[in-house]
């Protein structure tokens, strides 16, 4: 098998994106019918997936894991070009401290492995993100590929991309570890509950249009209540369950609670649970 090289990215189509800019993963390679080795890179500074110090944000691991997923699918020929995917079940881990951003980009090489799971389109993940040193993180998900007819019914019609933005929040960029107040996604007092805030102009969680609130962006509203509710900014493991579509044009709430010693964040709209997330933050 030849090395993996980082001179250029991926074709942005593979992983779902519009910006080039936006694209971490630069090659990928076949270790079988559902296993590949990709090539990642991370930036030393990235506008959003900034948080404000000197290690990388978990949630730049998270994008990496999806977008090489997406692109696994492709390239394995699990999934065509206008296919949709569901991403049901998603988390992911620090191994020990979060990688600290050093005088270069980051080269990483990235495994994962995809297991049938059921009825067809529906494979379980495992994947192991590393530096060439040592695993930095560790993930497991679920991912359904859907035919465009089947997803069209799925949403009910509702496929045609959201538009909504929210003003600023009040809530200061630097309390939840972000450096512009555009990456504030929650609305209320620091204390919570919290109104999500979906601003579709925001060029890293809405690359591109969308049909439903991005599961980045939820993963992002989990983190942030997190943060706050904790007090301590170093989330190092995330784990989500996505039990429904959240609309973008609808009004959504976010809320905190310990549930068995776990933080557990949920997403929901009018009464329908779209995300539950559990956070584990540093001592």
């Amino acid at each position: 098998m030849p090395p993996l090289t980082y001179t250029t990215t991926l074709d942005r189509q593979l992983v779902h994106r519009w910006s080039v800019a936006e694209v971490f993963v630069t090659d990928l390679h076949h270790d079988g019918p559902a296993a590949v080795t990709a090539a990642a890179q991370w930036p030393r500074h990235h506008p959003y997936f900034d948080a404000g110090d000197d290690r990388y944000c978990l949630l730049v691991a998270a994008e990496t894991f999806r977008q090489v997923v997406l692109a696994a699918l492709h390239a394995t020929g699990l999934a065509e070009s206008a296919d949709q995917f569901v991403m049901k079940r998603m988390g992911f881990e620090w191994v020990g401290e979060a990688p600290a951003v050093g005088d270069r980009p980051l080269d990483l090489q990235v495994s994962l492995c995809m297991t049938p799971a059921g009825r067809a389109g529906r494979h379980d993940l495992r994947v192991t993100i590393a530096d060439g040193e040592r695993d930095l993180l560790r993930g497991t998900g679920v991912v359904i590929v859907l035919a465009p007819p089947v997803y069209a019914h799925l949403r009910q019609g509702r496929t045609e991309p959201g538009v909504r933005v929210d003003s600023l929040a009040s809530i200061p960029c630097e309390a939840i570890s972000r450096t512009r107040p555009q990456d504030v996604v929650l609305v209320g007092p620091p204390s919570g509950p919290w109104d999500l805030r979906v601003d579709t102009t925001h060029p890293t969680l809405f690359d591109h249009p969308c049909d439903h609130v991005p599961g980045m962006l939820l993963f992002e509203a989990a983190r942030q209540a997190a943060i706050l509710t904790t007090g301590t900014r170093a989330v190092v493991s995330m784990a989500a369950d996505f039990g429904a579509f959240m609309e973008v044009d609808a009004p959504t709430r976010v809320c905190a609670e310990t549930e068995e010693g776990s933080l557990v964040v949920t997403v929901s709209q009018g009464g329908t649970v779209g995300a539950r997330v559990e956070v584990t933050v540093a001592p």
